[in-house]
């Protein structure tokens, strides 16, 4: 038995020259299910449903009432509105406005990456320490103390001097925090001297402090203790400067020590720090002294002369260290 959408065409009959066009029809449970036409005729004209849809009317077998009895609308009828679709369009505009906005705010008044925003960026291994910043603390070495010395420079004063193995190839310090400790032979401190230098990245440097007065007391051994540093990454500098040579002199109860240096490029060297450590034979430090060379000009040649005011006897060389200070 056919099935058709109940549709009112005139006023005496309800079907009256009515009917589907194109049906295809089935059973299930007792209803049938009649798949949705593309069109209806209408009183002898045929209309395309704008909106198709699939009716299920009761079977034969359910007393041949046939009816409507639900509409399903399917996927091809529109979701939203023009008008709908349209404010969406301009919604979304906007919100994509207003974020360029707020992250262009946020990246220009974020502030800029530092060593010390205890945070990792940049290039660091870890938190504000690796990369460009300073080594993390299990990469740096501690410095190395090679020896320790105290010498006499006249009656009741004495020199105290120390060299020291900066091991960190990239790393420098501005400020080394040092104290001088002199004891006597029974283990007694005799003086005390804190005092600070600079430390250049993979260096040995000379610690030097002139002139401790003890006054009757005579000093055995003198202890360098290495009380603060703090670290920052540096390029390892060699100074291009050539010793000519080292001419050692004792003589009239005194002890003289000239050197003779030169610039090998072809820009000028300024701010030097020179110390000399006079050795015996067998390279034991008998002596030590310091000064500074203020300028060393475009392969300019310079003179250099230390002095200490007693004879030291057995020294027979000199080892000179050069170091730029910063």
């Amino acid at each position: 038995m056919g099935v058709m959408l109940a549709a009112r065409c005139g006023r005496r009959s309800r079907f009256k020259n009515c009917r589907f066009s194109d049906r295809h029809s089935g059973k299930a449970k007792g209803l049938l299910i009649q798949k949705a036409p593309a069109a209806i005729d209408f009183c002898g004209g045929s209309r395309p449903l704008r909106h198709p849809f699939n009716v299920i009317t009761p079977s034969a077998s359910a007393g041949g009432v046939v009816f409507l009895s639900q509409i399903l609308y399917t996927n091809s009828m529109p979701i939203f509105a023009w008008s709908v679709r349209r404010q969406l369009v301009v919604i979304g505009i906007f919100a994509v406005f207003v974020f360029l906005i707020v992250g262009g705010l946020i990246y220009y008044f974020q502030p800029e990456p530092t060593c010390f925003d205890k945070r990792q960026n940049q290039d660091e291994e870890s938190v504000d320490c690796g990369g460009s910043c300073a080594p993390c603390s299990e990469k740096i070495h501690n410095l190395t103390i090679l020896w320790s010395r105290v010498f006499s420079v006249r009656e009741g004063s004495y020199d105290a001097a120390a060299l020291v193995d900066n091991q960190n190839q990239f790393l420098a310090s501005k400020k080394l925090v040092y104290a001088f400790k002199l004891y006597d032979k029974d283990n007694i401190l005799v003086a005390i001297r804190e005092n600070f230098t600079f430390v250049n990245a993979g260096e040995k440097l000379i610690v030097f402090e002139p002139n401790f007065p003890v006054q009757n007391r005579i000093p055995a051994r003198a202890v360098l203790e290495l009380r603060e540093v703090r670290w920052e990454a540096a390029e390892p500098e060699v100074l291009p400067i050539d010793i000519l040579s080292k001419d050692l002199s004792l003589e009239n109860g005194s002890t003289r020590l000239e050197v003779r240096v030169k610039n090998r490029l072809s820009n000028p060297i300024s701010n030097i720090e020179v110390s000399a450590a006079i050795l015996d034979a067998s390279g034991a430090v008998l002596g030590v002294s310091a000064t500074k060379l203020d300028l060393l000009d475009i392969f300019a040649e310079s003179r250099l002369v230390f002095t200490w005011p007693k004879q030291i006897s057995g020294a027979t060389d000199a080892q000179i260290f050069l170091r730029r200070i910063p």
